[in-house]
This record gives C-alpha cells, structure tokens and sequence, in this order.
C-alpha cells in the first residue's frame, strides 16, 4: 500500500497546467452538470452528435480562455497553446465526465445495497422480535392450568406430602442470593436471565471478539480473580466482589437452621425415593409416608412403565416442561422405523393396563395400610418383588415436608411480608397445586388435550431461536426449524461482511473525489449537485447501519452466543473466530487503512490514462 501522501502528491505533481484546468471546470459546469438531468446515462454519451459536440465545446472554451489570456502574449501564442493543451483538456474532460457517470452508476448500485442491507436487518430483527412473541407465547401455553383426569387425588397427594431436600435446592440458594445482593453483593449484569459462563467469556477473550460485551463482565475483576472466574473455579454465582466461599457459608447457615428447624418438630422430617431417569417427571421425587410407605398408586404407574418397555415401547420425557406432562412414547414400526405414538385411543387402550396393574397391586399380599384415605405398601417389600418389571437407578433421601415449610414460614411473617432465617429473608416454597395448575377432565389421564398441549408447544418451540438448551432445541426438533443459532450467527456474519465491504466502498469514493478535487482541479466542483447530495446521503446512511449493527444486531449476536455456550459441556456449537475473522463490531475507525487503499486504487484508476498522456508530453 502507498503512504497516504503519496496519491496526492502525485496528483499535485502532474503539471497540469491552470489554463487546461479552468476551461474544462467551465466547460464541465455549463454543459455536463446542467445538462446532466436532462442526459439518459452513458447510451446518451456514447453517441456520434454527443461526442462531436464535446469535442467541439471543449475547443471552444479552451479557445476563450487562451484570448483572454493571448493579449499579454508574443505572435503565435494561442496556436501552439491550443496545441498543446487540446489533448490535455480532453483528457480531463473525458476523466470529469467519466467519474459523473460511473459514480452515477455506482451510486445507484450502492443504493440498492443498502436497502437490501437495510431489509436485512429489519428481517434479523424481526425474528428475533418474532422469538420473544413465541416464547411469551410457550411461556403462556405452559403457565396454562394442566389436563388431568377428573380424579385429582393422587396430584392433590403429592402436594401434600412432598418433600424437600435442602442439599442442593436452587430455590434456597436463590434466597441466599438475593440476601447478599440486598447487603451489598454487585451482581454481574445478566441477559434474558442468562449469565454467560466462564468459558464462554474465556473463549471470546482469548479470541478478542464481543470485546463491547465481554469487557463488561470482566473489568469487574483483577489478576488473579479474573482467572480464576474465567476458569470457572471461582465467582460462580453472578457476584464480581462475592467469592463461592461466602455465597456457600451463608447457605450452610441456612441449612443448619433449617436442620434445626426439623429437629425442633417446627418442620416434619421426611424421605423420598429419587429416580432421576424416571419419564414422568412428577414420579422422578417419590414421597415415603414415615420414610417406609410408598402409595400404591404410584407402585402400579413404575410398574406399568415396565410393562411398556417389555413391551417394545420406549419412553422419554416430555418436551413439554411442566411436571406433569404425559412422557413420549415411540415404538418401531414394521418398516424399521421409529415413530411416536400419538393416537389418544391407542395410548387410553394402553392405559387400561394400568387399570389391572392398580388392581395387581391392591390384591397383592403386601404388607399395607390405608394412609389418609389411600392405600400403602411397604417400600421395602416392594424393592425386593421378584415380579418388578422396571429397572432404573434410585436412592432415598432426607429432607423437610415443604408443606409443613410453608406453613412455619406463614407463621412467623412480620406483617412485613417476610420471615426470617438466621437473618437471611426466607419464602415459602413452590409445589404443584392442584387447585391452580391443574384443571379436571373426565379422560382418564386426558390423553388427548396432552397431546394436543404437547404439539401446539412443539409447533411453537420449532419457530423459536432459543429454547432452554441448543442441544435439547436441536434433538427435539430435528431439520423443523425456522432457524437455529448457527444459521443466525451465519447470516449477520454475511451481513457483517457485505455491511463493512460496502462502507470501505462508499466511504473510499468520496475521499477519493475529494482527493481528485482538491489536488487535481484545485477544489473545484467535479460533480453534479444532484450527485454530491445523494453521496453525502449514502455516507449518513452508512454510517446509520453500522450503529444498528453494532448496537442491535451484536446484541442479538450475543444472546445467540449464549444459547451456543449453555450446552452439556460448554463447549460452543459455533466456530466463531472462523465467523468473524475481523471482529464481531464494525469500526470505521479501524477501517481506516483498508478504505485509504481502497480510495488509492480509485483514484489511480482514473488518473492512469492522464498521467499516461502527461509523461507523454
């Protein structure tokens, strides 16, 4: 690349004499820039009457200048400086002209580019406005009341005897949380609730990109703190002057207190059977009455799980989130293929074997009793059946009755609105409730308005960017996608590229017109009025979709990073260095370099042929 000064001092140095350069601006102004509304673009130019008239005007107001100038002048003047400026003349008139007219064109195309940049923009950004509809939408669908039979006694048991663990609860952590964040905790911003990890952060550090966004989150920190967070081994919890130390006392008091509690009989104790991989989510924390007793009910519903897989069907959890939602159910058709059940008589047939089981499990000769009204078998005996069809890892734990829990915490409010545990602001704890999450049906399981729960959810999750996790978006969904967060990181990285390329374009023209002026015509006017005024037009305009760019469309970047990172092992779905080699945020400023070569090559373009005809003479 040339040294910025080289270009206009070779401008400056052509020689162009004053004479050549006033008659062809004269010339310009009165035929090319008045006519130019009136011409039809280069087809009018290239005709026979046209370039015989440029010809002719430009040897007119060469002629004109030279007499004014031949009075102080020997015998012979004006015909050896008509000689030797002529060519000259036409030279930089054809170069006036040409400049007009591929600018013309060229400003034309670029205004074409920047509306479709334009529409692209808006387009990137109405899906993502169209995404915060759906999930509002998915989050309405699954606040919904959920259709259960008309029967609600086991869901109203299992809200009445459910247990909390206090080892790993994330509601007691959260209000541990927002205790110190009350005493003076300074929690890191988070977007749409997400907090990026520390390897995301690691990652677009070490690669210099989202630099606006990441330096937000780590100029909180210093030397050996900011390691430590980006390593992930410390300031886990969203706290930039809080370490995990601190946050994990205060929630070990927390539980002490709550231990206390127990032990004092101001809460019951209570145990349950854990089955994490169980497909009915409401079944993965079983209550045990007494620690021993499980309900009979249940033991019929893991049974017929069993059956369903000896059967050859496998069964997953539900997309749908809520707690009760009814598992997906696949099977192998005689193709080979795996398909999901999804016809309600199919599954209510199916579910007439529960039906037996429950009677199975009743008229067995368990060690029971009758607990409120429901009958129980002794979890043991249970365990030990040699006829239990289901086999999946489980444990029992300890924990509180969270219903006893609320209760002591009601008791003991203020009239403030708040209780308190060994100082730390405490609350009563979620649990389903029949009355306000569920709603009756005359179905057994109300198979058919699940499903149809079920599929209005996947229909809108298949439209969403974000989900709770890309992996498990991906999985569920499969090749339906609208759009996932690979394919949007791929479009604003095009974008970004086109955006930057066309900015070094127009924003290289104008210096390069300008350079033109002001070293080769002396700042005269090389342009049309018309023209000048929809260049100046396209700089504002380029300069207005860099700042959307940069402020919405990284922005909506970077909650596509997010969905990327929040994967099992956080790792990034998205080669992002390969992406954005240059960056994620347009800088004009950095550009600086590549638009000054660029206006170089410009201008050496147009004046070649010129400095050609000059090194000639």
């Amino acid at each position: 690349m040339h040294p910025h000064g080289i270009i206009p001092e070779q401008l400056a140095s052509l020689g162009i004499p004053e004479t050549a350069k006033v008659s062809v601006l004269k010339w310009f102004e009165d035929n090319y820039i008045k006519e130019a509304p009136l011409m039809e673009g280069i087809n009018y130019v290239l005709t026979p009457e046209y370039r015989e008239h440029f010809q002719d005007s430009i040897h007119e107001y060469l002629l004109e200048e030279l007499k004014r100038e031949s009075h102080k002048k020997k015998r012979g003047f004006l015909h050896r400086q008509m000689e030797d400026l002529e060519p000259i003349c036409l030279r930089l008139g054809h170069l006036l002209e040409g400049l007009s007219l591929a600018l013309d064109t060229r400003s034309a195309k670029d205004s074409i580019m920047m509306e479709l940049l334009s529409e692209r923009i808006d387009r990137i950004m109405e899906m993502e406005e169209l995404n915060r509809d759906i999930s509002d939408l998915v989050n309405s669908v699954t606040c919904l009341p959920y259709p259960v039979h008309g029967d609600m006694g086991l869901f109203e048991y299992l809200s009445n005897e459910h247990v909390t663990q206090p080892e790993g609860s994330g509601e007691i952590l959260a209000w541990v949380l927002e205790y110190l964040k009350r005493t003076g905790g300074e929690r890191l911003p988070s977007s749409a609730g997400q907090k990026p990890p520390g390897k995301m952060l690691q990652y677009f550090t070490a690669q210099d990109l989202f630099k606006n966004r990441t330096s937000i989150y780590t100029s909180a920190f210093s030397g050996k703190d900011l390691e430590r967070y980006l390593q992930g081994q410390d300031f886990s919890h969203g706290f930039s002057n809080i370490q995990d130390r601190e946050i994990e006392k205060n929630l070990k008091q927390l539980n002490r207190g709550i231990l206390e509690l127990m032990e004092e009989g101001e809460i019951s104790k209570g145990k349950f059977i854990s089955i994490p991989e169980f497909p009915f989510r409401y079944l993965r924390k079983i209550p045990l009455v007494d620690g021993i007793w499980i309900d009979a009910e249940i033991v019929a519903i893991l049974e017929w799980f069993g059956m369903l897989e000896k059967k050859g069907y496998w069964i997953q959890v539900s997309p749908d989130l809520h707690p009760l939602a009814f598992p997906v159910m696949l099977n192998q058709d005689d193709e080979g293929r795996i398909l999901e059940e999804k016809d309600p008589s199919r599954i209510s047939e199916l579910l007439k074997d529960l039906e037996d089981l429950i009677r199975e499990i009743d008229e067995y000769p368990w060690k029971s009793c009758i607990i409120r009204g429901r009958r129980h078998i002794l979890l043991e005996k249970y365990l030990q059946w040699d006829k239990k069809r289901w086999d999946l890892p489980y444990s029992i734990c300890e924990g509180f009755k969270t219903r006893t829990w609320n209760e002591w915490v009601r008791s003991r409010d203020s009239g403030e609105g708040e209780t308190c545990l060994y100082g730390i602001p405490v609350m009563p704890l979620e649990c389903t409730d029949p009355e306000r999450d569920l709603y009756n049906h005359d179905k057994p399981f109300n198979i058919r308005d699940q499903l149809t729960r079920r599929r209005i959810l996947g229909l809108l999750r298949k439209r969403q960017l974000t989900s709770s996790s890309a992996e498990e978006l991906m999985t569920e969904t499969g090749q339906d996608l609208m759009i996932t967060p690979s394919s949007m990181a791929g479009m604003i990285s095009k974008l970004r590229e086109d955006l930057e390329g066309l900015a070094v374009q127009v924003i290289a023209e104008k210096i390069a017109l300008s350079k033109i002026s002001r070293h080769l015509f002396s700042e005269g006017n090389i342009l049309s009025p018309l023209l000048v005024k929809r260049l100046k037009e396209q700089i504002t305009q380029i300069h207005s979709m860099v700042d959307i760019y940069n402020d919405r469309i990284t922005g909506i970047l970077w909650e596509t990073a997010l969905l990327s990172f929040h994967t099992r092992k956080d790792i990034p779905l998205i080669k992002w260095d390969l992406l954005f080699p240059k960056g994620i945020e347009i800088s004009l400023e950095s550009m600086k370099d590549e638009v000054q070569h660029a206006a170089e090559e410009v201008i050496k373009h147009w004046i070649s042929p010129l400095k050609d005809l000059m090194d000639r003479e």
